[in-house]
């Protein structure tokens, strides 16, 4: 499953190129030669993505900050106490999110890409930290899910890298197992019960190309007006 009908807090999963994600089909522990290419194919497919804003939605183009400094990426990662895989700094090192503004809707589902700053923001406001016996365990038997599983309260393990306006986040799912370093959608109001929408950032990235670009005809479609890019929802149209 890749992408999911996202509206307020309401998530609907849809079929996928990549087959049913219950199968776990597709989604493999990441070598450090997959790693490298991933991290390359980050880096390939936001870059081809920004041209597709800078030409077609140029004010959604404006909005897109510039990189953070490696510095400040580096000590914000190395103080979340989770391994992470390099292209997660190599995302950060393209750019600094968006600011919350109204109507910069670059992935699917009115999600907008957040900064190394929020970033460290959004997850340390769904970290469990209160000293609340009951719901420090439920975080924990999240924690000890495997990758792609269901969670109740936001694991440690997981990495905000998105968030659509009700609050509701997509975020990297760094547990172990077969579908580490997908993504997951964390609803404010209902946890990250669903399948994983992607089988990591570089998968995802390259559908949002692929639908750009006309390649691939998903339920999402892209719509480009007034200098803006926004995304509809079309149920009758299948992947």
């Amino acid at each position: 499953m890749l992408f999911g009908r996202h509206d307020a807090t309401v998530v609907m999963p849809v079929d996928s190129t990549f087959g049913s994600s219950s199968t776990g089909e597709g989604f493999r522990v990441v070598s450090l030669r997959r790693q490298r290419s991933m991290e390359d194919g980050v880096r390939a497919t936001w870059t081809r993505i920004v041209g597709w804003l800078e030409a077609e939605a140029p004010l959604c183009h404006a909005a897109v900050r510039g990189p953070e400094s490696p510095a400040v990426v580096t000590d914000a990662l190395a103080n979340l106490g989770v391994s992470f895989p390099e292209y997660v700094s190599e995302w950060w090192s393209l750019h600094d999110g968006v600011p919350r503004t109204h109507g910069v809707e670059i992935f699917p589902g009115a999600f907008w890409p957040l900064g190394i700053r929020e970033m460290i923001e959004s997850r340390q406001g769904r970290v469990v930290h209160v000293e609340d016996p009951s719901r420090l365990e439920i975080q924990a038997r999240s924690e000890s899910l495997p990758a792609g599983d269901h969670a109740w309260y936001f694991p440690r393990s997981f990495i905000p890298l998105a968030q659509d306006p009700t609050g509701c986040v997509l975020s990297l799912d760094l547990r172990a197992g077969e579908k580490h370093g997908c993504l997951k959608v964390w609803d404010r109001d209902e946890g990250a019960l669903l399948p994983p929408i992607a089988p990591g950032l570089a998968q995802y990235l390259q559908e949002i190309l692929d639908l750009l670009e006309g390649r691939t005809a998903g339920q999402w479609v892209p719509v480009f007006g007034d200098g803006w890019l926004t995304w509809t929802f079309d149920p009758t149209r299948r992947p």
